[in-house]
């Protein structure tokens, strides 16, 4: 049996948890149909993880037991940071949730030259990051940054151990 994941804000260090969000009550609740006494994985996107038993339902919450505190040994050992130019709506959250599942720590939007949109919906891509990180197993969340200049990048890219950038019209590197 599949014990679902959820990433959140837990005071994991309490032997009982009560979640008060509507949200996670009612996808328990209502779309995972999760009963009494079901087991699920509690994660503080921090590394720290408890396994716990579904206590009962509020209005709009849900008690829990915590039955063992975990570690999450799911993280990559690389620190990678992706720097991505803003796509359009859905193909950015796509990069967002392809690059969370595969372990990014830190994703990066970019404002290039050839930027058409400027502004995304920050709220909605931190809940695609997120749902990701649960998917894939992850103990943390991706962290999201503000869009930056291009040429921002390339001046804290002097710092970094190693850089591999991608344009499938440029140069090669090996001159």
């Amino acid at each position: 049996m599949k014990v679902h994941r959820f990433i959140g804000e837990f005071d994991l260090s309490q032997p009982h948890i009560l979640i008060k969000d509507s949200e996670l009550a009612k996808q328990m609740r209502t779309v995972l149909k999760l009963r009494t006494g079901e087991q699920v994985i509690l994660s503080n996107g921090r590394g720290e993880e408890a396994l716990c038993e579904l206590g009962g339902y509020g209005a709009d919450s849900v008690s829990l037991t915590i039955l063992e505190q975990l570690t999450n040994q799911a993280e990559p050992s690389s620190y990678v940071v992706l720097y991505c130019a803003i796509l359009k709506r859905e193909n950015f959250e796509l990069v967002a949730q392809k690059a969370t599942e595969v372990g990014v720590q830190k994703i990066v939007p970019i404002i290039t030259r050839r930027t058409v949109k400027f502004n995304f919906r920050q709220d909605r891509l931190q809940k695609i990051i997120r749902e990701a990180a649960e998917q894939s197993g992850r103990g943390n969340v991706p962290m999201l940054s503000e869009p930056i200049e291009f040429e921002t990048i390339l001046e804290q890219a002097m710092g970094n151990g190693l850089n591999v950038l991608f344009d499938p019209m440029g140069e090669p590197l090996n001159k």
